[in-house]
């Protein structure tokens, strides 16, 4: 994990986000706040979801 100014960068040394992540992520629950811009980078289909 690096951080520099405001940025955390896991498994990378370069974090160009606030947070930027090179690798799995496993997550309990995912909050996304779509009242700011939004960028996509990526696009992937998640076929099984559960609440």
């Amino acid at each position: 994990m690096t951080i520099v100014g405001d940025k955390v960068g896991i498994g990378t040394d370069n974090a160009d986000e606030r947070l930027t992540v090179y690798g799995n992520i496993h997550a309990r629950g995912v909050k996304v706040d779509l009242a700011g811009p939004l960028r996509i980078m990526y696009s992937y289909q998640i076929t099984n979801l559960h609440h």
